[in-house]
């Protein structure tokens, strides 16, 4: 039975409808009138990103249309990625690539997320669209902040933003200062749905790993909100460059 999408006015998510309009013109992620490609993974967070971007889109004055993308991988019901994008009226475009090329490299995730990437990418091109929406949120920036340090040896987070100009795209994160909380509730309280498939080399999952890890800090630090002191200060660090690169600009007028 499909999944009945609550898509009504909500007073009681204004704060993070706000929190994320904030982020969106803090960082410029969208411009008037533009086509935003949001790409669905099936799950959680991208299903709840699109949810926001269209409520924001209905409901607040930022003026821009929405195309989801969800690559597939197996054989499995795409159905409630349709039935969502159905209830919301936001066209869906499914791409399908060839899991055989993903197996055959040592590091499956990140081959798989390369693969599909450039999937979405050539379509994106295809139809002139240059921006792409991702669901990462402040839980993720922070376990990449983690592995970056731990195994790369480097002080690197996702950006909200990230221009790729050899393909002319950026890739936009909205959500990227909602903790994972936040965004299961409005999950849970909208009724939105995921696709019903467990990836069979989920269990090589690196970053699952480092969640697990990362969340025993708190137990490490009781007297401290040890994650949310973690993503404040990324939020200040992309504040600064922000900062930096708009004075960059004045003296150079």
């Amino acid at each position: 039975m499909e999944n009945k999408i609550d898509i009504t006015f909500d007073k009681s998510i204004k704060r993070i409808i706000s929190k994320t309009i904030r982020t969106i013109r803090k960082y410029n992620l969208i411009s008037d009138n533009e086509t935003i490609a949001v790409a669905l993974s099936g799950g959680k967070d991208s299903a709840t990103l699109l949810f926001l971007l269209w409520y924001i889109s209905k409901y607040s004055y930022l003026n821009f249309k929405l195309v989801g993308f969800h690559v597939k991988t197996g054989k499995y019901d795409v159905s409630p990625i349709a039935n969502l994008c159905k209830s919301l009226e936001v066209e869906l475009k499914v791409l399908t690539i060839d899991m055989k090329r993903v197996v055959e490299h040592k590091n499956i995730c990140y081959s798989c997320a390369r693969i599909k990437r450039y999937a979405m990418w050539e379509e994106l091109d295809r139809r002139n669209i240059r921006t792409i929406a991702y669901g990462h949120h402040a839980d993720d920036a922070v376990d990449t902040f983690f592995m970056n340090l731990i195994i790369h040896s480097n002080l690197e987070v996702f950006p909200p933003i990230l221009q790729y100009e050899k393909v002319n795209l950026s890739v936009i994160r909205p959500l990227i200062f909602l903790e994972e909380k936040t965004i299961s509730n409005i999950f849970n309280k909208k009724r939105l749905a995921i696709v019903d498939y467990k990836c069979p080399y989920e269990d090589k999952n690196l970053r699952m790993g480092f969640r697990e890890r990362v969340e025993k800090l708190q137990d490490l630090f009781p007297e401290y909100r040890v994650e949310a002191s973690i993503i404040k200060a990324l939020e200040n660090y992309f504040d600064s460059i922000v900062e930096n690169v708009n004075m960059d600009i004045k003296v150079h007028k």
